[in-house]
């Protein structure tokens, strides 16, 4: 839920110096009342453009052959994401990202309340559309018509995440140097991913969490 009081207190002390140092140093400049979607002080929602890949018809010679096209598959809610001062905020622009999404004309005081509207990308519908398997178990293979339950099962049975995750989780993940596929969580730094995983650890289940080295990206 979101701390009202506290999200007004941080838009009122420090987004507008946030703001100003956006444009100052980063160039990006923002419309006077604008603000992003706040979850928490200093974490807010951005939106990403989900890619596709369609198959579509080409004549070559006049004869009709398909290929793969990337298409957009239109722009969702992340997660929420570090927000609390300029470069953060310069950082996801930069990778892409928005404060919100192309189709919505920025207008004066966006209400915190709003935020019970915003879809994460986890539960973006396009995912459902691909479909998971487990082949590790000696009975017949598993199916998953959603990746939320495929990783349900994973972490059940303590096993790692072997399948492909969704272009939207793929697209997550690209903007963390560390993420946990199990529990679709980003990390900024290397210190919250192994707070992260002594936490998981904690109880019954030991040693079963993706080790750190496990958790980093390899971007490029």
């Amino acid at each position: 839920m979101v701390n009202t009081l506290a999200v007004d207190t941080f838009r009122r002390m420090e987004w507008p110096t946030i703001r100003r140092e956006l444009e100052k140093t980063h160039g990006i400049s923002l419309p006077e009342n604008f603000e992003p979607r706040w979850t928490d002080p200093g974490s807010a929602i951005y939106w990403q453009e989900l890619k596709v890949r369609q198959r579509q018809p080409s004549y070559e010679e006049g004869h009709l052959t398909w290929r793969l096209v990337e298409v957009s598959g239109g722009w969702h809610p992340t997660n929420p994401l570090p927000a609390n001062n300029a470069w953060q905020i310069a950082h996801y622009l930069k990778k892409g990202l928005r404060l919100t999404p192309p189709e919505v004309k920025v207008e004066p005081g966006i209400q915190v309340e709003a935020m019970a509207e915003v879809t994460p990308l986890l539960e973006v519908k396009a995912e459902e559309r691909q479909r998971f398997v487990c082949q590790r178990h000696r009975r017949a293979s598993i199916g998953f018509k959603t990746w939320k339950a495929y990783l349900r099962h994973c972490e059940h049975y303590e096993e790692p995440v072997a399948e492909e995750p969704p272009e939207a989780i793929k697209g997550q993940r690209s903007l963390f140097p560390y993420y946990c596929l199990l529990h679709s969580k980003g990390f900024a730094t290397k210190e919250e991913a192994q707070r992260h995983i002594s936490q998981m650890r904690r109880g019954d289940r030991r040693g079963s969490h993706p080790r750190i080295e496990e958790l980093e990206v390899k971007h490029g």
